[in-house]
C-alpha cells in the first residue's frame, strides 16, 4: 500500500495506491460517497483536554466555550503558537495530531504503518515548508527514510506522466480553486531536448471569484491563447456548465476537459510507488520544477596523467534531497574544481573550492570525503574533511565548508 496525502490551508485529501492495482483510491469520509476533503481545521472545547479536527472540528457549534484555528499547516510552517482558553499550543503538535488522524482513515483497508511508502504533496515547497515537513515525519512511527515530500506542481507532473500520451501532447493546464482566487499551473514539455525537458509555469489571481463565468473565462484565455493545450484539469471549485458555462463552454474548444479534484493525491501516490518499485517510467523525460536542481554538478579530479569527470549530483532531484558523500584523493592542486552545467539556459561554468586548511602533502597522498548538500535551489554547500593517508600522514581533522552558487 502506498499513501499520499495532499496538505492544503484550506483542506487535505488522502489516497491509497493498493498493490497490484494501477490506480489510486481517494477515501471519503462518507462510506460509498465522494465527501473526500478534510477541513485543515482543530477544535477545542473549554475545560475539555481533547481536540477535535477536520470535520469532527467543523460540527462543533460556534460559541464562546468553544475554540477553533485554521491554516495549520502554515502556521506550523512559520512555527506558531496557538492560544487556547488562556492555554499556549504549538500548531506543529496540533498539525502531527491533525495527519495522524487523515492516517487513521486507511485503517479499514491496512494500518497506515505497514504502508510501503508515505508522500506529503503540498503547495510550492521551499526551504522552511520542507524543514518542517521532515521534522513532522519524523514525529511518527514510521521508517523516516520511507517518507516522501513533492510540491504539487510535481505532484501534477507525475499524475500526467502516467496518463495516455495523447492527453500531453502539448501544453497541459491546471485550475486550481482549492484555496483563495485562482492558480494556474502549465506543463510545458519541450521535445526538442535530450532528455526531454518538462517545466511547470504557474499563473495565479487570488482576488478572482471562481464562481464568476466572465473572469474565470478570461483567466482561462489568458492561460490557453497563443498556445496549443491538449487538456485542462479542473481541481477544486465549482466550475461546470450549469455554473460557469461560457468558461466550459471555451475551455472544451478543441481540448480535453477533466474534474479532477484527487489530481495531487494521485500524483503522489504514482511518485512514491515508482521510487518503491525502483521504476523510472520517465527516462527519457526530465521535470525541471522550482524545486528541482536544474544542473548536473561534477568535479573534475586529476587521475596519473590525465583529468576525469566524476559526477556528484544529476539535474533532476529535489535539491532538498540532496545528500552525496563521496571520498577521493587530492592530486597536486589543494583544491577542488566544480563543474556546473545547467540543462536550459545557461552555459556551463566552473567553481573553484580552495582547501588551503588542509595540510600539504604529496599529490595522491590526502584522502577527502566530500558531502555535498543543498539548503535552497540556488546554492550547494560542500563540506571536506581530511581524512589523511593511514599511518604515513594521520588525519588532521581539518573540515573545509564553503556554499557554492549553482545558478549565476
Amino acid at each position: 500500500m502506498i499513501i499520499g496525502i495532499d496538505l492544503n490551508d484550506t483542506g487535505s485529501r488522502i489516497s491509497v495506491l493498493e498493490e497490484g492495482q494501477s490506480l489510486p483510491v481517494t477515501i471519503s469520509l462518507v462510506t460509498g460517497g465522494e465527501d473526500y476533503d478534510i477541513p485543515m481545521l482543530a477544535a477545542k472545547r473549554k475545560d475539555y483536554d481533547e481536540w477535535y479536527f477536520g470535520r469532527d472540528a467543523q460540527r462543533l457549534p460556534e460559541s464562546e466555550d468553544v475554540f477553533k484555528t485554521d491554516s495549520l499547516f502554515s502556521k506550523a510552517v512559520y512555527d506558531d503558537i496557538v492560544i487556547a482558553f488562556g492555554q499556549e499550543y504549538k500548531a506543529f503538535d496540533l498539525l502531527v495530531m491533525y495527519v495522524k488522524k487523515l492516517f487513521s482513515l486507511t485503517s479499514f483497508m491496512e494500518s497506515w504503518q505497514m504502508a510501503k511508502r508515505i508522500c506529503f504533496c503540498a503547495g510550492e515547497l521551499g526551504g522552511q515548508s520542507v524543514k518542517m515537513l521532515r521534522r513532522m515525519a519524523k514525529s511518527f512511527d514510521y521508517p523516516y527514510d520511507r517518507f516522501d515530500f513533492i510540491s504539487r506542481s510535481e505532484s501534477f507532473y507525475e499524475y500526467m506522466m502516467h496518463q495516455q500520451e495523447d492527453l500531453w501532447n502539448h501544453d497541459v493546464v491546471v485550475l486550481d480553486m482549492t484555496g483563495k482566487g485562482i492558480l494556474a499551473r502549465r506543463l510545458s514539455v519541450d521535445r526538442r531536448t535530450k532528455p526531454v525537458v518538462c517545466r511547470i509555469y504557474n499563473d495565479e489571481d487570488r482576488n478572482l471569484d471562481p464562481r464568476d463565468d466572465e473572469a474565470l473565462k478570461a483567466f482561462a484565455q489568458k492561460q490557453t491563447e497563443g498556445r496549443i493545450v491538449t487538456s485542462v484539469y479542473l481541481v477544486g471549485g465549482t466550475a461546470d456548465k450549469e455554473t460557469t458555462p461560457k468558461t466550459i463552454r471555451y475551455l472544451c474548444m478543441k481540448r480535453r476537459v477533466f474534474h479532477a479534484h484527487n489530481l495531487y493525491t494521485w500524483g503522489a501516490c504514482h511518485f512514491s510507488d515508482d521510487r518503491n518499485n525502483g521504476i523510472d517510467k520517465r527516462r527519457s523525460y526530465l521535470y525541471l520544477g522550482m524545486d528541482k536542481l536544474r544542473s548536473n554538478i561534477g568535479i573534475r579530479v586529476s587521475k596519473v596523467n590525465e583529468e576525469i569527470y566524476y559526477s556528484l549530483v544529476e539535474a533532476g532531484v529535489n535539491w532538498y534531497d540532496v545528500n552525496e558523500v563521496t571520498e577521493l584523493y587530492l592530486g597536486r592542486e589543494r583544491e577542488l574544481r566544480f563543474l556546473i552545467s545547467p540543462m536550459i539556459g545557461r552555459n556551463e561554468h566552473n567553481a573553484i573550492m580552495r582547501l588551503t586548511d588542509i595540510p600539504a602533502r604529496p599529490e595522491h597522498t590526502t584522502r577527502v570525503r566530500i558531502r555535498v548538500t543543498m539548503d535552497s535551489e540556488d546554492y550547494l554547500t560542500v563540506n571536506v574533511e581530511d581524512l589523511g593517508f593511514g599511518e604515513i600522514f594521520p588525519a588532521s581533522g581539518t573540515i573545509v565548508t564553503e556554499r557554492i552558487a549553482v545558478s549565476i
